[in-house]
């Protein structure tokens, strides 16, 4: 029996059966406490289904056909690791003409473990990259070089194929999240090739973005395109592409940068930023993903950044208490008192009072669902209430129809 899995929706649409996803795992890199030897770090690494539903029409089928995005090089590993399982992988593009990809193996592996060790870096620093409202080291990564741009105020002209058509969306509609997602959406309904690899080939010529690029391809470069080619220069050998380019549209959909203005929202001091401007250092980065460990003692601490302290929005209290359903304040003639329990994609989960301290600093923050993926949450008083409430956007992949 055969089981197609993609992270194309529109695939997904037209093949009954088929799932859509866009990571199979769920990845842990476990320092080993028990190892004796006190010279030597020794990490396990562990994974787990991100869904039973994964896990079942895996171990269900004897037969697996992947049809992904040639730049998802997380599920084109995950697919090609499984064992004991017949696989066959496509290219959106080449699907309709079942034109089988080859893969270097051991590329790809090597590029899913230099993943790892940025989520083992994540995690390791994740209360610092919280006094940010941030998740992952990529985040803070491009948050960095934003700040250096501002610094050395000098355009950087190295570039992908890929950027010429970004700068000609960008000349139309100069919002860096737009761009993406107008990318993301021709690239999921086959007008063009997967952009995220840094080129790009039109598919099809009847469509608006072939219309925008034959248009404004020739144009000058608008002030969003030369930050973000300043940051992609700086990042380029530390970062895969397609991860530089949908961090930038995280970070910008959700109010944390602004690449036309070169705007950050958290500010820094100088000092600070040079000495955390050495998590740029392309050498500090060979060095790690060259070593396959997880030893992060090559990279400064970033002492300086305070991690987010819990103080009561109406009494001043530094002390929080806790049920299963609610957040209320130590003192028990203050009214604060806050739900925890909320609903991403319709499963419910309680937060964590680490990101119930994100949204009582920024207002709002991004919490990540059973799923996998990232919902924005705010919190609010209304009256003498305090609520948590999701941002709500539209499910329809075209951003011609969408709104910020």
């Amino acid at each position: 029996m055969t089981i197609y899995l993609t992270d194309n929706p529109i695939v997904k649409k037209n093949i009954p059966g088929s799932i859509l996803l866009y990571q199979i795992y769920n990845w842990r890199v476990i320092y080993d406490k028990d190892n004796k030897d006190i010279d030597l770090d020794i990490f396990k690494i562990t994974n787990s289904f991100k869904r039973k539903q994964y896990k079942e029409a895996i171990n269900h089928h004897n037969r697996i056909i992947g049809v992904v995005a040639k730049s998802n090089y997380k599920l084109l590993y995950e697919i090609t690791s499984i064992k004991k399982k017949r696989k066959e992988i496509f290219f959106w593009e080449n699907f309709p003409k079942r034109k089988k990809e080859a893969f270097d193996k051991k590329h790809l592996e090597f590029e899913f473990n230099k993943y790892l060790q940025r989520s083992y870096f994540s995690r390791v620093v994740y209360d610092k990259l919280a006094a940010f409202n941030m998740q992952r080291i990529e985040q803070f990564l491009i948050y960095i070089a934003l700040y250096m741009y501002k610094i050395e105020k000098k355009e950087l002209n190295y570039s992908f194929d890929t950027d010429v058509l970004i700068n000609s969306i960008l000349i139309e509609r100069e919002e860096f999240w737009y761009a993406i997602d107008k990318l993301i959406y021709h690239s999921r309904k086959l007008d063009i090739k997967d952009p995220f690899v840094g080129e790009f080939d039109f598919l099809n010529e009847n469509n608006s973005l072939f219309k925008i690029h034959n248009k404004n391809k020739n144009l000058k470069k608008t002030e969003t395109t030369k930050v973000f080619l300043y940051i992609l220069n700086k990042l380029k050998n530390i970062v895969p592409y397609v991860d530089i380019l949908k961090t930038l549209r995280y970070l910008e959909k959700n109010e944390l940068i602004d690449l036309k203005t070169a705007s950050v929202f958290q500010k820094m001091k100088k000092n600070e930023v040079i000495e955390a401007s050495q998590l740029l250092e392309v050498e500090r980065w060979n060095l790690l993903y060259e070593t396959k460990d997880f030893s992060l003692n090559m990279f400064p601490s970033l002492s300086f950044i305070s991690e987010i302290q819990y103080k009561c929005p109406e009494c001043g209290s530094t002390e929080l208490k806790s049920s299963p359903l609610n957040f209320f304040c130590s003192d028990i003639d203050c009214k604060f008192k806050v739900k925890r329990t909320i609903s991403p994609v319709g499963e419910i989960k309680n937060i964590a009072e680490k990101d119930l301290r994100r949204m009582l600093k920024f207002g709002h923050t991004i919490i990540k669902n059973k799923f996998g993926g990232y919902n924005r949450f705010y919190l609010k008083k209304i009256k003498d209430r305090y609520v948590i409430y999701p941002d709500i956007q539209s499910n329809n992949i075209n951003p011609d129809k969408d709104s910020k």
